[in-house]
């Protein structure tokens, strides 16, 4: 979410010059009730309880910008009457200069009279708005925008057909351009020829600009006519296209991706000046340097908070700030939770580690919301959580934490804090009121005496027995896995259904094959399948007394062992295609398939995080590089500058050996990885996914995904002693889904002598990769 406190932090300091040029109008409101219809006519008739006026037009979008803290100087026209007098009146309070407005008997002010019924619009007259601008009227409005504009001023400009913004348009097209440039206009291509830097049209502007049904154009319309928006606009940085209750959506000249912003829920009668808020919080934020995405999401927060309300109103800072939720450091947090109470809200806080969510905790929130208006969570830091309830602590990371908070309906802001108690945050924030849990005392709490001393409120809540997060884990630990456990190996019931298969070709390894197996009988979850299959020349591998062993373990803890005589031997991708296609005839369920090295061994908790790790990155495959420990204090710096991050869904990539991504190779050397471990700093149970030229020894492959690319088909090309099979086989699902390998790496190498010991020819070097 954007950091609505730092954003209006930047428009305050920068103050930005803006002027506004555009058709100035006068709103007009009479309000309320209304039980009876007209004698003379069939119309109700309201007791009028409460009548204002409000700037509207290009003078709501001065308004909103001086609310903002923009230095604003208006242009344009209005009469020397008593509505012109009011407006200019009503915008030299607010702050707005409006020197350059220019006065005329030979104008009527325009004015919009609303007459509303119980929060509805029964009726809407208009006067001044008809009439073309006088000639002479046109003339004072070319000067006048001739002596405003210029010096750096960023515009404004505010269309709306009434004819005082037409008027200045060739002037504007003349000056010489300013440094932002933004239109909202009825008609926007008629304000093509001044290039503005950012239009903003409604769902209809848009919809004319290209000639489409006004009731066609949605986010996803918005998104395929990005291109022809654009061109029709000759905006040069980008079309921002509001939709009303479904927000808006920007599309960028420079082709980045469209940016969604989501409305909140309000009435559409209370929608006026919707449009005019957005514009004026959106140049505000662009004209004191904020990205178009951050502005875009302003203007949609500043016109949520004036639909909320009736009437034409102003968006002020404090309103913004108010309407921030999400996740805030302390000292943007002490802003927002300012303004919320110099608006009269009551703000609770409550604090905690949070860490495993549960019924005791969406009691306890619901309750803490109960006692005020706003309710903010502050957690415990990791290190904090650490102190506190020891090294296996906490299950999930502050961020996590804080996300997963912050989601829920009942929390409107969350803080992070470092200390071992939140005195400092309470000193800083000061809530009207704290709430703590039942399982505190008052007396327990430093933090109370805190707030009683400024004349806050505690709040003790009361206890949900038996739902303690440490509870919840302990009853997760005790839960049986897939792996059955040593009281349960004479077990009768069925293996698990698999989930994944893991293939393993194997050939005179008999040892190493034992020690493969040990590190696959050391993995919990998911459910998964072992196929072996042998090409040794004699006895198979699996004879081995140690091997024999270790597949009774598997098969006790309830996997499914397979073994397969896969002789002739053809070579290792030949190898390869007829375990990926046993698992396909024999297991057609299952979505993964782990290729590992009979000269493997595998952490626990490897398996679970591989699959983990390939669905979270929606890859086509992830894969564990097999590590030699006997290389540990081998320290390679200049290897691991190959490596980058993987951020965000993995991409399709393209890998050949004259590449600047085939160096990536060098990751893999040694114990490289664990090095990086190291200099990430990692948590126990993180790992971070990485770009790969290919991954050796063991990966975790989509198996539809490995299969749509070809598998080791390619086999028949090569002859049997070869190497490098695995290498082309990733390069193709890379290049239509992309793959990764994650770091930290639990696949260790046995570092045993090589069985195929000619390399003369290498796969990758004969395939084509298509």
């Amino acid at each position: 979410m954007v950091d609505i406190a730092t954003l209006l932090r930047r428009i305050t300091e920068a103050a930005p010059e803006i002027v506004v040029v555009g058709d100035l109008l006068l709103d007009d409101w009479w309000q309320g009730g209304s039980g009876r219809l007209g004698r003379e006519a069939p119309v109700p008739v309201v007791d009028a309880h409460e009548h204002h006026f409000a700037p509207g037009g290009a003078a709501n979008a001065a308004a909103n910008l001086a609310a903002l803290g923009a230095r604003v100087r208006v242009v344009g026209a209005v009469g020397t009457d008593a509505s012109g007098d009011r407006l200019l009146a009503q915008l030299s309070d607010l702050g707005v200069d409006t020197s350059a407005v220019v006065r005329s008997p030979a104008v009527t002010t325009p004015c919009k009279t609303r007459i509303v019924a119980r929060d509805s619009v029964v009726a809407r007259v208009d006067e001044g708005t008809g009439a073309e601008v006088p000639a002479e009227v046109r003339e004072q409005l070319v000067r006048s925008v001739r002596e405003s504009i210029g010096g750096g001023a960023a515009q404004l400009i505010c269309d709306y057909g009434l004819g005082a913004a037409a008027a200045a348009r060739d002037e504007l097209a003349r000056a010489p351009r300013p440094a932002l440039r933004v239109v909202d206009a009825h008609e926007v291509a008629a304000w093509a020829d001044l290039e503005p830097d950012v239009v903003t049209p409604n769902r209809q502007e848009a919809a004319a600009l290209l000639g489409a049904d006004a009731a066609e154009p949605g986010s996803e319309w918005v998104q395929r006519s990005a291109e022809r928006l654009l061109e029709a606009s000759a905006a040069r940085l980008a079309v921002a296209v509001t939709l009303d209750r479904d927000g808006s959506v920007t599309v960028r000249r420079d082709g980045a991706p469209a940016h969604r912003t989501h409305a909140g829920p309000a009435s559409e009668q209370n929608a006026s000046g919707a449009g005019d808020t957005y514009a004026a919080a959106l140049t505000a934020a662009l004209a004191a340097g904020c990205a178009v995405e951050d502005a875009a999401e302003l203007g949609q927060l500043a016109a949520d908070v004036v639909v909320r309300a009736a009437g034409t109103s102003l968006c002020r800072p404090d309103e913004l700030l108010v309407a921030a939720r999400g996740v805030f450091d302390r000292e943007v947090l002490a802003d927002i939770v300012a303004a919320h109470q110099r608006l009269g809200h009551r703000v609770v806080l409550t604090n905690g580690v949070f860490d495993v969510l549960h019924r005791g905790h969406a009691a306890s929130l619901a309750e803490a919301k109960s006692h005020g208006d706003v309710l903010v969570v502050a957690l415990n830091a990791d290190a904090s959580v650490r102190r506190l309830k020891g090294p296996e602590r906490p299950i999930n990371e502050q961020a996590d934490r804080a996300a997963v908070i912050a989601a829920l309906g009942v929390v409107d802001l969350v803080t992070i804090f470092e200390e071992d108690t939140p005195a400092d945050l309470i000193e800083r924030l000061r809530p009207d009121v704290y709430v703590k849990g039942g399982d505190y005392s008052e007396q327990m709490l430093a933090e109370a005496r805190i707030v009683r001393s400024y004349g806050g409120e505690v709040h003790i809540l009361g206890y949900v027995p038996e739902h303690s997060t440490t509870d919840v884990v302990t009853r997760i630990r005790r839960r049986p896995r897939t792996r059955r456990p040593a009281a349960r190996w004479a077990s009768a019931e069925p293996p698990a259904a698999p989930r994944l298969d893991v293939l393993i070709p194997t050939s005179e390894r008999p040892a190493e094959l034992a020690v493969t197996l040990a590190g696959l009988a050391a993995q919990d979850d998911p459910p998964f399948r072992v196929v072996i299959g042998d090409q040794s020349e004699r006895m198979p591998d699996w004879e081995h007394p140690a091997a024999q062993a270790m597949i009774r373990v598997l098969r006790a803890q309830g996997r499914a062992v397979e073994l397969l005589r896969t002789l002739p031997r053809r070579g290792v991708a030949e190898h390869r295609e007829r375990l990926l296609q046993h698992s396909v005839r024999t297991a057609p369920e299952v979505e993964d398939v782990l290729f590992l090295d009979d000269d493997v061994w595998l952490e626990p908790g490897q398996l679970a995080t591989l699959v983990a790790a390939r669905r979270e990155l929606d890859a086509g495959f992830v894969g564990a590089a097999v590590q030699g420990l006997s290389y540990l204090d081998d320290d390679r710096p200049h290897e691991l500058e190959a490596f980058e991050r993987w951020d965000g869904p993995v991409q399709p990539e393209a890998v050949a050996p004259e590449t600047p991504e085939f160096e990536r190779w060098r990751l893999h050397n040694a114990a490289n990885l664990t090095r990086l471990a190291g200099r990430l700093q990692l948590a126990d149970d993180e790992w971070v996914a990485y770009k790969v030229a290919w991954v050796g020894g063991c990966v975790l492959y989509d198996r539809a995904e490995l299969l749509e690319a070809g598998g080791f088909d390619f086999w028949s090309e090569l002859p049997p002693e070869h190497s490098g099979e695995d290498v082309v086989a990733q390069w193709r699902v890379m290049r239509r889904r992309g793959g990764a390998g994650i770091v930290p790496s639990g696949a260790v190498h046995l570092e045993s002598p090589t069985t195929v010991v000619d390399r003369t020819v290498d796969a990758k070097d004969r395939i084509a990769v298509q």
